[in-house]
C-alpha cells in the first residue's frame, strides 16, 4: 500500500512531499493506535502520588532524586501516546519505505492551499506568535543592556 502527504514548517518557510510504501496492515495499525491516542483517551490527570527517579532520569528532573507521578507523566493520555503510541510507530516505522522531496514553500502552499486552507492559516499563525515572542526575548536583552 502507498501514501503521500506534505509537511510545512512555516517559520523557516520549507516544505516536503512524503511518499511511503509499506504493507497495509502497517498503514492500519498505526492509524488504529493513533486515532485511540488522539481520540480515545482522555486527558485525565494523575494523582500527586511521591515517585522516586531512577539515576540515569535525574538529569531530566533538574537532579532532583523525588517528583509526583503527575509531574512526571502527566496525564493518561500523555503516558498513553509515551509507552503504547511512540513504540507502535517506531515498530511500524520499520516495515516502511520513506522518500521525500523538498519543494519551495510557496509552490506547495500555492498547490494545497485551496483544499488545506485551515491548516495553512494555523501554522502561519504559530509561526508569527513564535516570531512575536522571540522579538519580545529579544527587546528585553537590549533593555536589560540599556540599564548598565
Amino acid at each position: 500500500m502507498r501514501r503521500w502527504g506534505y509537511c510545512i514548517n512555516s517559520y523557516h518557510k520549507t516544505a516536503n512531499i512524503y511518499y511511503e510504501i509499506a504493507p497495509f496492515y502497517i498503514f492500519w495499525l498505526e492509524s488504529i493506535v493513533q486515532n485511540i491516542c488522539g481520540y480515545l483517551i482522555p486527558a485525565i490527570p494523575f494523582l500527586k502520588i511521591p515517585l522516586r527517579l531512577k539515576d540515569d532520569e535525574l538529569e531530566w528532573n533538574d537532579d532532583k532524586r523525588w517528583t509526583t507521578f503527575k509531574d512526571w507523566y502527566g496525564d493518561l493520555s500523555q503516558w498513553f501516546h509515551c509507552f503504547v503510541d511512540t513504540p507502535v510507530f517506531n515498530f511500524c516505522g520499520k516495515f516502511e519505505k520513506h522518500y521525500s522531496i523538498e519543494v519551495p514553500y510557496h509552490k506547495l502552499r500555492k498547490s494545497f492551499y485551496e483544499v488545506d486552507k485551515d491548516f495553512f492559516d494555523e501554522e502561519e499563525q504559530r509561526a508569527k506568535e513564535i516570531r512575536e515572542e522571540e522579538r519580545k526575548k529579544q527587546n528585553k536583552k537590549i533593555k536589560r543592556y540599556d540599564r548598565r
